[in-house]
C-alpha cells in the first residue's frame, strides 16, 4: 500500500527487528499485520504518520 512516492506500508519477511530503524521511509509490518490493517480500516480512513 503506497501512500507517498515510493514509501509504503507493507509486510516484511526479511527481518524481525521491529522498532529498530530498518527502512528509508516505509512502514514495515509483520507478515500477518497488513491483512489485519486492511480489514480494520475503511476506504478513505485518514492515515497520519508521525516520526
Amino acid at each position: 500500500m503506497y501512500f507517498y512516492s515510493g514509501y509504503g506500508i507493507h509486510g516484511t519477511y526479511w527481518h524481525d527487528n521491529f522498532g529498530t530503524p530498518m527502512s528509508h521511509g516505509c512502514i514495515n509490518l509483520t507478515i500477518d499485520d497488513p491483512e489485519w490493517l486492511y480489514n480494520f480500516s475503511d476506504i478513505g480512513t485518514p492515515v497520519k504518520i508521525h516520526h
